[in-house]
């Protein structure tokens, strides 16, 4: 499923249920997001 079908799909959903599955997809990015940079370190570090 693409991101945009994914979108389409969350936007017939009542707003709050929106708020909530939004809200947590920030946090899931957010939680993964730091052990990305770690497997990949930058050059020259």
């Amino acid at each position: 499923m693409t991101n945009t079908s994914l979108y389409t799909r969350i936007s017939t959903l009542p707003r709050q249920i929106q708020n909530e599955i939004f809200d947590y997809m920030e946090f899931l990015i957010q939680k993964y997001k730091p052990q990305r940079t770690k497997i990949r370190p930058k050059a020259g570090c």
